[in-house]
């Protein structure tokens, strides 16, 4: 097994081994987990949240990772977004769609180039016609703009990560769902590696692309993405993290039993505040800062007004929610040196 482990790294570039080696963690002993973490995941949240939704109208709440992250920003940007909500696409919304597909296709058809695989995932969006009539809209100038970052996130992704094998079982973008009496937490990672093993051995890899540098947010996002995915399959991932393809660096990756406890909890904290805040059972706070550039409600909020007209001596802003775990640097793992199983050996 040490010897297939070596092998797999022949050719990587030294951007590609820092992930195998220190990201991934080829080769590098997995945790066992608790049998019963997941149900005591479980029961924290769904003793927590049951007040709070009974008194939810529709039956059933469904939360995503964009819910949460806005809440835990900015509270005020919760109903300010839902009354704007519209279908119509952006530019970054463009390119992200675009990136990431492109980034699937040049995993499953590698001898595309990367500004082929862009081509590929252009007209792979075009089964939404919203994204077709908008694309078709924009001046050349600006989609040779547009074309142009969505070919470097591709590029982004395949000089950072090694070709991922097949028995490593890749996905993209694969939609995992925790239900939980009313309740439905979502997640969408951009790249989830391995499978749930019956020995509660913890060998899942869970990974989101961000296309510029990373914040103490994206902590949260990960650990997140890890809540659900334990909560989905009874097993929790060995690790999960956000990634920067500018910049190479991640966000702690080690998934343990604290930090999925904490989680829940914040996850539980952020489900009451939402539900309160959509029923108008209390006002939002308002936490302004480099955010309100994406928040529909800047040309009319009074926070922000303040914030923008004093930002060079305004106080930093007070999160509205704890942190799941003490902030944590965004670095790189150490480099593990124990060599004794595949990184995502499902058989």
């Amino acid at each position: 097994m040490v010897s297939a482990i070596k092998s797999s790294q022949h050719g990587l570039t030294v951007a590609q081994r820092e992930v195998f080696d220190h990201l991934l963690a080829v080769g590098s002993t997995r945790p066992l987990a608790s049998p019963a973490l997941a149900s005591e995941l479980k029961a924290t949240i769904e003793s927590g949240c049951t007040s709070s939704l009974d008194r939810w109208p529709d039956g059933r709440l469904w939360v995503s990772k964009s819910h949460l992250s806005s809440l835990l920003r900015c509270e005020g940007s919760l109903p300010a977004s839902a009354a704007s909500r519209t279908d119509t696409y952006s530019a970054a919304v463009a390119v992200g769609v675009v990136s990431h597909k492109a980034i699937q296709v040049s995993h499953t058809h590698r001898h595309l180039t990367p500004a082929a695989a862009v081509e590929a995932a252009i007209e792979a969006s075009r089964d939404d016609e919203k994204f077709s009539l908008w694309w078709d809209d924009q001046s050349p100038g600006l989609q040779s703009d547009l074309l142009c970052q969505m070919i470097s996130r591709t590029v982004g992704f395949l000089d950072a990560f090694p070709p991922l094998p097949a028995n490593w079982v890749p996905r993209f973008e694969e939609n995992v769902q925790a239900k939980i009496g009313g309740l439905v937490l979502s997640a969408r990672p951009d790249l989830v590696l391995g499978r749930p093993r019956s020995d509660m051995r913890q060998t899942m890899f869970l990974c989101d692309f961000k296309s510029g540098s990373l914040n103490d947010s994206h902590l949260f996002e990960a650990h997140y993405y890890a809540l659900v995915v334990t909560l989905r399959f009874g097993v929790p991932p060995f690790r999960s993290t956000v990634f920067s393809l500018a910049s190479g660096e991640w966000t702690e990756p080690i998934i343990d039993a604290e930090i999925l406890r904490a989680t829940a909890e914040t996850v539980v904290a952020a489900v009451n505040s939402y539900v309160d805040i959509m029923l108008a059972r209390r006002e939002p706070v308002y936490t302004p800062d480099r955010w309100c550039t994406w928040c529909p409600a800047r040309t009319s909020c009074t926070a922000h007004a303040a914030y923008a007209e004093d930002r060079s001596t305004s106080s930093a802003p007070v999160t509205i929610l704890p942190s799941p775990t003490p902030a944590k640097p965004i670095r790189k793992v150490h480099k593990s040196t124990t060599k004794v199983q595949s990184v995502y050996d499902i058989e």
